[in-house]
Parts: C-alpha cells; structure tokens; sequence
C-alpha cells in the first residue's frame, strides 16, 4: 500500500479514536441528527468502497472526503451540545436505540446526572443491584458450563416485586 495512503488511514483511525474515547461511545455519528448520521454512512460506505479498489487516486480522494467528515462529525457534536464524557464515562446504546450515560461509581452519578441533564444517567452498581442474585448465579452457572456468551433479553415470571 502506498505510503501516503497508509498516512491518511492514521490519521483518520486517529480522528475516529480520538472522537471515540472524548464521547464514551463506540459510534459517536450515532449521537447527533439523523440527516447528519446518514450522510455521515453514506460518506463512510463510499469509503469503505474505495479501499477495495487498485485505484490509488481514488482511495486518497475519499481519505480526505473521511477526514472533513470526521471534522465535521466534531464540529456536530459540538453544534448539538453532546458533551465529552469524563473518565470512567461511557455512552451505551440499549437494545431498544436508548443511549445511557454509564459512570462507575454510583457515588458521583448526581454529577453526571446535573452535567448530562438531557441524557439517562446510571451507575454500573445502580445496574447490578436490579439484577436479582438467582439471575447471576445462573449466569454463572451458563458461563461455567459454555452454554452461552451472552443472555440477550431476560424474563421473569412469578415476582411481582421486580
């Protein structure tokens, strides 16, 4: 792969890191409207189809279209006020497209809850403590066994009290 090619994949890996680790989320174009969302995909699948090509001129074209969309993509968080997560902060999409602020120390969360008024605030303990016990045990139990990775969804019947 050409040199000057290999630079300009850096640099966006960069970029892309870079707005990654300073929102907490692993899909920071996920954040902001959707109009800027798809043209951020689309720009993106251009991208995406460029690096399989033998065309050099055209991989370096879309480089730098990758690059002002991921300045753009800055420059859009910050026009929608997304505020940067601090450390130990993260942004996690629930299954059903609900993005939760995730801090892990229930100690600091009316912090986080007065800095991100508009956005859902949890801790990690807030979150444990609403599973009950049995349900880790047999978590455990699955995990111990190599029956499953991952529980997807979860119901429990016969407990009105949850």
């Amino acid at each position: 792969m050409e040199p000057k090619i290999q630079e300009k994949l850096k640099e966006i890996t960069y970029l892309r890191i870079n707005l990654q680790n300073k929102y907490g989320y692993d899909k920071p174009e996920e954040l902001v409207t959707e109009s800027f969302k798809n043209r951020f995909k689309r720009a993106y699948q251009k991208f995406s189809d460029s690096l399989i090509t033998d065309n050099d001129a055209l991989k370096l074209s879309m480089l730098d279209m990758m690059t002002r969309a991921y300045i753009a993509l800055q420059n859009q968080l910050e026009t929608e006020n997304i505020k940067p997560t601090d450390d130990n902060v993260w942004r996690i999409k629930h299954k059903d497209g609900q993005i939760i602020v995730l801090c892990n120390d229930k100690h600091k969360k009316q912090h986080y809850v007065d800095k991100y008024k508009d956005e859902l605030v949890m801790s990690a303990d807030e979150i444990i403590d609403i599973i009950p016990y049995d349900i880790i045990k047999f978590k455990k139990q699955l995990q111990v066994a190599d029956v499953v990775n991952s529980l997807k969804s979860l119901k429990l019947y016969g407990n009105e009290d949850l």
